[in-house]
């Protein structure tokens, strides 16, 4: 079986569409194509199109496994000590002993775990949202199988007390306290000596290695639909009790309500995309309806921002000082960038709700602020902001 892998990356601005850097492996593991800065809806075209005669056989196309790499910074991976007791049920336990480490609200959280040793686990979490979008994006590519792994989950067994940072795939990550994380761009130049430098071979020997992608592959529960190829390829090799036993749930209440719930779900947005490329036809195609409306959203509140006001830099810092000074709470900025037409902030607050105040208190002296993410570190939250539009 040939794998294909695709590490997504994320576009700085909304109005830009997901790209990814991609590897085709051959059945002997080896890297038959690269390319990167790809769009997501040129892969399957892409892969169609390689040049089968040399280490991938054209028949090879119909069983290719997808390994996609979400971005880092998006998925929380921790490494958790429990109990004999916590491991029986870490279905449960899990979500509790994370609470504390998201900065985000656990019932919109998607998790999966690992158990890796008697008394550790390998968490992987990330927002329910987040999941639907890249699902989306991706439901396209032709593959017989897939698989999602955060990368910072091939580098668990990396950190010791003196490893610092490890360079894997061009992106630079630390681990503090069990927790395994990407480091910002505009923080990279702070983020330590690089100890270890990783490249795609490094991923290709160790998904060889592995015999399963069970409690590592976010595609799980509710998102395991992802791999519909694979499950309607097993559906037809069912023997005829299988069969029976299918027809059985099928005609079971609850997921015959299911299926009505989806296909009505279904027709929603598709009724909604449909409407969407009436009013803005320049879009082309849909991707994920919610982001590119936000995105339509805050080009517009962008553009009628730049069209009735232009500050100066100093007037941006003096605006940003006034909405710190209406912000109570305990709070200070980490960083203060310009780059590419966009003030970045960096700003810790001792909770969430004060970094959502000082959001708030941006806006009200008029600046375009967006709080981009945020993110538990050494007990303390720390916020990404994007300022743009009237600047």
């Amino acid at each position: 079986m040939s794998t294909l892998i695709a590490q997504l990356v994320e576009p700085n601005n909304t109005d830009d569409v997901y790209k990814a850097n991609v590897w085709l492996l051959a059945d002997d593991s080896t890297v038959a194509a690269h390319t990167s800065g790809l769009e997501i809806a040129q892969i399957s075209p892409w892969v169609k199109g390689f040049s089968w005669q040399s280490k991938v056989k054209a028949a090879a196309m119909s069983k290719l496994a997808l390994i996609i790499l979400p971005p880092a910074h998006r998925v929380h991976v921790h490494l958790l000590k429990v109990n004999k007791g916590q491991a029986k049920y870490l279905a449960e336990t899990i979500p509790v002993l994370m609470e504390s480490k998201l900065g985000q609200s656990i019932e919109n959280t998607h998790f999966v775990s690992k158990l890796i040793a008697e008394h550790q686990v390998l968490v992987s979490a990330v927002s329910r949202d987040q999941m639907s979008i890249w699902q989306a994006l991706t439901a396209d590519i032709d593959a017989f199988k897939k698989s999602m792994i955060a990368p910072q989950v091939f580098l668990h067994t990396l950190f010791d007390e003196e490893t610092g940072s490890i360079l894997f795939l061009n992106e630079i990550y630390r681990c503090e306290k069990g927790h395994i994380f990407s480091v910002p761009s505009v923080l990279q130049q702070a983020g330590g000596e690089i100890s270890k430098t990783l490249h795609v071979d490094f991923l290709v020997d160790t998904l060889s290695k592995w015999k399963s992608w069970q409690g590592v592959t976010l595609l799980s529960a509710g998102f395991a639909v992802a791999s519909s190829r694979q499950m309607s390829s097993r559906f037809f090799k069912f023997t005829a009790l299988a069969l029976v036993a299918s027809l059985l749930l099928v005609c079971a209440g609850l997921s015959y309500q299911t299926s009505v719930n989806r296909a009505q779900a279904a027709y929603i947005e598709k009724k909604g995309k449909t409407a969407f490329l009436a009013l803005a036809p320049e879009e082309g195609r849909v991707i994920s309806l919610r982001r590119q409306i936000e995105g339509r959203l805050r080009s517009l509140a962008a553009t009628k921002s730049s069209n009735s006001i232009m500050y100066s830099p100093y007037r941006v810092l003096s605006k940003i000082e006034e909405a710190k000074k209406n912000t109570p709470g305990e709070h200070s900025p980490e960083l203060i960038a310009y780059r590419d037409g966009v003030y970045i902030l960096e700003w810790v607050a001792k909770d969430q709700e004060t970094l959502d105040r000082l959001r708030q208190n941006l806006k009200q002296v008029k600046l375009d602020a967006y709080l981009d993410q945020v993110i538990l570190k050494d007990k303390r939250y720390v916020g990404s902001y994007r300022i743009q539009g009237a600047l």
